[in-house]
């Protein structure tokens, strides 16, 4: 279609105006017109602030099922449902009213970070810690939180922010700590109300339902990191950046066989084939030798053998393999 309108386009055109079929605005508009503008939509670009963060919260979300997991004594399903940069101000307004906000540091980054977990979340993992199934009071929202349980979310976050920290480390080594606790969200302060700030929307599932942990970063705590992200995605030096956290992660979560060698001795052929049930061999070793703790046949610690919780244990002494 032509862009040109014909002879008899701009005469039906001229005729509908003069007729009044056409409405005629002959007001031009104001140059300073107000016009409406999506601010969210700019703020929620993370992605394009900081454009190796995918590639982090991967790694993040892959090793911190299996060391909740671990913690809780149970699975925990993990995964991101969001990420976003958004005004502190806007933050605050999310944050729920007498739940504690957790406030962490990034070392050796500047400034605080913070992490809020969903209510129902937060005695679950209470729950879990101390042995239960998982389970939330009822109005979990308006309970109070005792000195116990505001420790033992610590103890918890302190669990995430390790992952956290891990998976930075092919961008830059840092150290994640929490550091108190705050009931108030009015007197949370990690940037300025207009500050924007990056939040990690986690869905966190431990058999009763998935419920959120949000953690939001000022973007100027993570501006010296920018340059390392990029590099992640650069077709150079960050491809190996990429190889190095996969092949990191999947080291990490290999399953490997650990054994303890209780001792050795040399018999004969002819003695084997005498043994019967009740003979008693005679090892080099005595009860409080050190003893070789081997990973797939290969000697790589000591320890000394004794007992822990009713079942057999080697405390583990030294690693390296004995001289």
């Amino acid at each position: 279609m032509s862009d040109t309108l014909s002879q008899d386009e701009v005469d039906a055109l001229l005729k509908g105006i003069s007729e009044g079929d056409i409405p005629a605005d002959d007001v031009a508009p104001d140059s300073g017109e107000i016009r409406s503008y999506d601010i969210l939509g700019e703020e929620r670009s993370a992605a394009r602030q900081f454009p190796g963060l995918p590639l982090i919260h991967d790694r993040f979300t892959r090793t911190l099922r299996n060391s909740l997991g671990a913690l809780l004594g149970g699975t925990a399903a993990v995964e991101v449902a969001a990420v976003e940069g958004l005004r502190f101000s806007a933050l605050r307004r999310r944050l729920e009213p007498d739940v504690p906000v957790c406030l962490f540091r990034l070392s050796p980054l500047r400034g605080q970070g913070l992490a809020a977990f969903a209510p129902t979340l937060i005695f679950q993992l209470i729950d879990r810690i101390f042995g239960g199934a998982g389970s939330a009071p009822a109005r979990s929202e308006q309970r109070e939180y005792s000195t116990l349980e505001i420790s033992v979310l610590g103890r918890v976050l302190d669990s995430i922010l390790a992952e956290y920290a891990l998976a930075w480390a092919p961008v830059a080594e840092m150290e994640c700590h929490f550091v108190r606790a705050e009931v108030n969200p009015g007197l949370v302060s990690i940037a300025g109300p207009d500050d924007m700030v990056l939040v990690i929307e986690l869905s966190c599932d431990l058999g009763c339902g998935a419920a959120p942990i949000r953690l939001a970063i000022p973007y100027g705590t993570l501006e010296p990191l920018r340059a390392g992200l990029s590099a992640m995605m650069h077709h150079g030096g960050g491809a190996d950046l990429e190889w190095t956290a996969v092949m990191t992660d999947a080291v990490h979560e290999a399953a490997v066989e650990i054994s303890a060698e209780l001792g050795r001795t040399r018999i004969r052929a002819s003695e084997v084939l005498s043994l019967g049930v009740g003979d008693v061999l005679r090892l080099e070793t005595r009860g409080g030798d050190p003893l070789d703790v081997r990973v797939e046949g290969e000697a790589l610690m000591q320890g000394i053998a004794g007992m822990s919780r009713g079942q057999n244990a080697v405390r583990i002494e030294r690693c390296g393999a004995r001289r």
